[in-house]
């Protein structure tokens, strides 16, 4: 699992750096994530140059098998999501009130008993 916060908005001027971060984390990462939790507490906007490049990135993700969630999300971010059809492309049961809860609620669960 990775977890990767990208505490500005999404806009044109950093939507390469949101890609570079994420790209240089998923290849520094021991083994491979199954999944990628983006804290998004300090992102309070995304625009379209930003929404397609979150649109590649999880298509990317998606071609690797590697799911994705986002935590602390706000109002007016899920709404930029909703216009752009990312939201829906993410799926409402992937987006989590906390980092902690993205992790129990999507992580690897322990083995039975």
């Amino acid at each position: 699992m990775l977890v990767l916060q990208f505490a500005t908005p999404l806009w044109y001027a950093t939507a390469v750096h949101f890609r570079t971060q994420l790209e240089t984390s998923l290849t520094r990462a021991v083994g491979a994530p199954q999944l990628v939790v983006l804290d998004a507490l300090g992102m309070s906007d995304i625009d379209y140059t930003g929404a397609q490049e979150l649109g590649e990135v999880l298509d990317d993700l998606a071609r690797d098998h590697v799911a994705f969630a986002m935590a602390r999300a706000g109002q007016h971010v899920r709404e930029s999501l909703r216009r752009s059809g990312l939201f829906d492309r993410i799926g409402e049961d992937h987006f989590f009130p906390s980092v902690g809860e993205a992790v129990t609620g999507l992580g690897p669960k322990s083995p039975g008993p």
